[in-house]
This record gives structure tokens, C-alpha cells and sequence, in this order.
């Protein structure tokens, strides 16, 4: 009987003493803040593709011209043949192994709240207007300690794209631009 109890208080105090193992500080990570604190920077060159700001030829000023428009994919993609070369370069950026995690979620309307963006238009899927500006945002990937970040973004209009991705730092609980590097441009 002695003998059972022992063995009783061993395996109890061994569960106990292993369920007292560290655990990481962990906060509450919100995705969405990344691009919502950063969308200027995100969509800081949309003029390049303002194709009204082009001189029209003299015998053609009278025509009508259609408006500049911009619109934004309101989903997070994740593009798989973009996957390993945003990998490449979160690796050279952030210089250490960067084991990510993809994010994805909805871009709401509240995102557009800036003067700034009240010509972009927040859509569900590309109308692949030729006269339209489509962005799209894809693979979010944040490294598993929640300090660094990248998000691609491809802007394209007609037969024009441009596809860059951006990298983001962890500070202070805030998100904060490092650099952008262009992967592709056509």
C-alpha cells in the first residue's frame, strides 16, 4: 500500500513539474495591421500608371477620354510560383532563416478611409478592364517569431504589370517599412 502511494506521488509530481515548462511570451498578432498602417506606402506608385497624364495628339483632343480608375482585390492571395522567390529574397533581406507562415484575410472598405484613396475601388475579383489599374495583394508571410513580414503586390493595367514585394519589421508592436525589392515588370 505504502508502495502505491509512492508511485502516486511521484507521477504526480512529475506532472506537475512538467506541466510548469516556459512558455514564449506571446502577443496577439493582427495581420491586417500590416497593410492597413502601410497602404500608402503599398500603393505609393499608382501615377505611374495614370495613362490620362499622357499628351494626346492634337487630332485626337477632342475625343472623349475614359477616367483613371483603381481597384483593389479585397482578398489576400497566395500565388505558389511566387511562394519560393518571395522566400529568396526574405532570406538576402532579413539575412537569417525565415521560416513563414502565410496570411490571409479580407481587405474592408475602412482600409479606404484616407483621402488619399477615394478614387480605388475595393472589388471581389479583377474586372480586367484595360482602362482600370487592378492591384493585388499576395503572400503575406510573416517568420514564426512575428518580427518580420513581406507582402507582394502586383499592379497592372492593360497589358502593363509591375510586381514588387515589400518587407516589414516588427517594432515596438508596429509594423514598419524596410525596403521593397521589384520581382517582376512587364
Amino acid at each position: 500500500m505504502v508502495g502505491n502511494f509512492k508511485l502516486i506521488v511521484v507521477l504526480f509530481t512529475f506532472t506537475i513539474l512538467s506541466s510548469c515548462i516556459k512558455k514564449e511570451k506571446s502577443f496577439e498578432l493582427n495581420e491586417s495591421d500590416i497593410v492597413k498602417s502601410n497602404l500608402p506606402i503599398l500603393l505609393d506608385s499608382l501615377e505611374q500608371f495614370d495613362w490620362t497624364k499622357i499628351p494626346v495628339p492634337k487630332k485626337f483632343e477632342k475625343e472623349k477620354r475614359e477616367d483613371f480608375k483603381v481597384e483593389l482585390v479585397d482578398t489576400i492571395l497566395l500565388e505558389k510560383n511566387i511562394l519560393s522567390i518571395s522566400n529568396i529574397k526574405l532570406n538576402k533581406y532579413f539575412k537569417n532563416k525565415f521560416d513563414s507562415k502565410f496570411q490571409s484575410f479580407k481587405i474592408n472598405s475602412s482600409y479606404l478611409q484616407n483621402s488619399n484613396f477615394s478614387n480605388i475601388n475595393l472589388v471581389t475579383k479583377s474586372s480586367n478592364d484595360i482602362y482600370t489599374l487592378t492591384v493585388v495583394f499576395s503572400n503575406l508571410l510573416i517568420n514564426e517569431s512575428n518580427k518580420n513580414a513581406c507582402i507582394v503586390v502586383t499592379k497592372k493595367i492593360g497589358i502593363t504589370m509591375k510586381k514588387d514585394i515589400y518587407f516589414f519589421e516588427r517594432i515596438n508592436k508596429k509594423w514598419i517599412y524596410k525596403g521593397r525589392d521589384n520581382i517582376s515588370i512587364g
